[in-house]
């Protein structure tokens, strides 16, 4: 019985911990940087990949809201790793509303969806080109405020009485 209770609550707390967003990754080109799609565009429009990072820009559109989004690698939950270098920037539309004041420049993401397209663009001065997604998947990755919003809190102590 014993053994039960340790096998229960030991898949509990690893199954508390999973924080990783659940992705459907069949088909996604998870190695396609929007780097190399500028420099291959033609053979990689309509690739399906998973890119992530800083977004820099929001804009609610007639239909829709548009993000650039400065790249990084993603980790091994599929959240961008900010403390490696960035490898450019891409645009992804979402085909709903979404509010800007949440998905504000400085917030995180990870976005699931086909390359539509190279869209050219101004970052200050210079001329930028930009790949284009279409966001079918997208998680908006919590705070630094929200992640040490912890709800459940588990502890062992020891009592020692005379």
């Amino acid at each position: 019985m014993t053994k039960v209770i340790f096998a229960f609550l030991t898949l509990f707390l690893i199954s508390a911990c999973s924080t990783a967003p659940k992705f459907q990754i069949n088909g996604v080109d998870k190695i396609l940087t929007p780097t190399d799609v500028l420099v291959d565009f033609p053979i990689r429009k309509s690739s399906t990949v998973m890119w992530g990072g800083i977004i820099v820009n929001s804009e609610n559109l007639k239909i829709g809201t548009l993000l650039e989004v400065l790249a990084y690698p993603l980790d091994s939950n599929y959240e961008p790793n900010i403390q490696k270098i960035p490898f450019g920037r891409f645009l992804t539309e979402h085909p709903e509303y979404l509010e800007t004041v949440n998905y504000a420049a400085g917030r995180i993401i990870t976005v699931v969806g086909p390359i539509i397209e190279v869209r050219k663009g101004v970052i200050g001065a210079a001329q930028y080109s930009y790949p284009v997604i279409t966001a079918e998947q997208l998680h908006l990755w919590p705070t630094a405020d929200q992640k040490s919003d912890t709800r459940f809190h588990f502890g062992v102590g020891v009592l020692f009485t005379n």
